[in-house]
């Protein structure tokens, strides 16, 4: 039997002897453990306080741990015995999950990333619209001329593809040529190392766009050891203290925020309201700006980013 298969038998029987499961427990599972995932926890804590829920969160390291992520949705339902899940999908693999728990009557909402099936909402970004607010910025800072390097987060990921394509598009349109679309994957070690190694065989390579916290934090290391910050221009996305002080530094010349605290926050709220039976909305979306030096000091804007210098 297929070690999948065997996780769904284990979950189904132990679900169906669990009627002492708490309504009082919620999961929270994310895809990996950066800055961004800590945000998306403390928002659904703060919302599980306001409504006197407890709340597990925990994430797997790396993004594409898929095995990791398996194993913490079997320890929240089997040793936690939680009956709420807010999940960030990194694998279609949780579409089989997700319908088991939807059976035991275990409602789940994904948060960041939606690959369909049986949850009942989704909270995210739109992440077409944030790659274009960041292609927008790419076209203004190099005046609709010069070459790009794309450096990705990883094939096939869902959000990180999105904001991807649209910049690209974005780019594009006003006249901009990608000559390099790279990945660098989930590890900032590993992705510094890829990034040095693409940026030193590539030439004239005027501007970069990185589509995480994990490829921003990374390239801007990577730049600092070719010593080169600030004399390529990168656009990010996501935030992370060295990501604030970098721009405030003008290395980085600007970045994209999500607010995932508010995912985080709305998730929660709205994996409640499933618990207790009430009807909720499909599809949430948080918002998205674009940061730089000019508006750094908007209120709005430092609301966000408060909760990464905390």
């Amino acid at each position: 039997m297929k070690k999948t298969n065997v996780f769904l038998l284990l979950l189904s029987l132990y679900i169906g002897h669990s009627a002492s499961v708490s309504a009082q427990c919620i999961g929270v599972v994310t895809s990996g453990v950066a800055t961004f995932w800590n945000m998306v926890l403390a928002g659904a804590q703060q919302a599980a306080q306001e409504v006197g829920i407890t709340v597990y969160g925990r994430g797997a390291v790396g993004e594409d741990n898929v095995r990791g992520q398996r194993y913490i949705i079997n320890q929240i339902i089997y040793k936690e015995k939680c009956q709420g899940l807010l999940l960030a999908p990194n694998s279609h693999a949780r579409l089989k999950e997700v319908q088991l728990l939807k059976q035991q009557g275990i409602p789940t909402v994904f948060v960041d990333r939606d690959v369909g099936g049986a949850r009942v909402s989704v909270v995210k970004t739109n992440n077409s619209h944030a790659g274009i607010l960041a292609g927008q910025a790419m076209l203004k800072a190099l005046n609709g001329k010069g070459n790009i390097a794309v450096l990705g987060l990883k094939k096939g990921t869902l959000a990180t593809d999105a904001r991807q394509a649209a910049f690209i598009d974005e780019v594009t349109k006003g006249g901009l040529k990608v000559k390099v679309i790279k990945y660098l994957g989930t590890r900032i070690g590993d992705a510094r190392v890829r990034a040095i190694e693409i940026l030193n065989s590539e030439e004239n390579i005027e501007a970069i766009f990185t589509t995480n916290e994990t490829t921003t934090v990374a390239t801007i290391l990577a730049l600092q050891e070719m010593n080169k910050s600030g004399k390529i221009i990168h656009i990010g996305f996501d935030s992370h203290p060295l990501i604030i002080d970098s721009l405030i530094n003008e290395t980085l010349h600007g970045f994209v925020i999500q607010d995932p605290f508010q995912m985080g926050y709305q998730g929660a709220l709205t994996l409640h309201k499933a618990m207790q039976g009430e009807e909720v909305n499909e599809s949430i979306t948080t918002n998205s700006i674009y940061v730089d030096k000019d508006n750094i000091n908007n209120t709005a804007i430092k609301k966000v980013l408060r909760a990464y210098l905390d």
